[in-house]
């Protein structure tokens, strides 16, 4: 699995490439956005349930 670091607008976010798909940790990019991380990982999980 291979990490890289992408500069987003001041900050960092980073992908991983998995099976050759690019995934991103949501919980930086929600916290980034001053939002709850609790209330929107409940959102997500009703979401894809």
């Amino acid at each position: 699995m291979q990490t890289i670091t992408v500069p987003f607008h001041g900050n960092a976010l980073y992908v991983v490439n998995h099976n050759g798909e690019p995934y991103t940790p949501i919980k930086p990019i929600v916290e980034g956005m001053r939002m709850v991380w609790v209330a929107q990982f409940m959102k997500l999980k009703q979401r894809l349930a």
